[in-house]
């Protein structure tokens, strides 16, 4: 497992470095148990080693399907509620600027259509 450092010093402005300290060894015991998929549920924390799984092969299937997907496809029609309707809006909107849907593009048009149960 890579470390990641992190600085928490302006924290205790709000919270108190007991609460902090006291909450670490169940925070680092969660974070073990989640690599080691030993706690209930861990059938479903198979993106934890995406980062460092993931090979050149995928990378060219996955540039082939989109290269595919954008040749022969006009809209993209997301339906869902919850994850599987934020997740996907998550990431367009993370991987684009503001008006990328206003933007005259040989790019599929993407609609959300799926923020409600009716």
């Amino acid at each position: 497992m890579t470390s990641i450092k992190l600085n928490i010093e302006k924290i205790f402005d709000v919270v108190s470095r007991e609460n902090v300290y006291a909450n670490k060894a169940a925070a680092e015991a969660n974070v073990k148990a989640l690599y080691e998929k030993t706690k209930i549920g861990h059938d479903f924390t198979g993106w934890v080693r995406l980062p460092e799984s993931i090979t050149e092969a995928d990378f060219q299937a996955i540039e082939k399907t989109a290269a595919f997907f954008k040749a022969h496809t006009e809209i993209v029609v997301v339906v869902g509620i919850g994850g599987s309707y934020l997740g996907a809006k998550a990431v367009v909107e993370a991987l684009s600027d503001n008006f990328w849907a206003m933007k005259d593009s040989s790019a599929p048009k993407i609609v959300f259509a799926g923020q409600n149960l009716s």
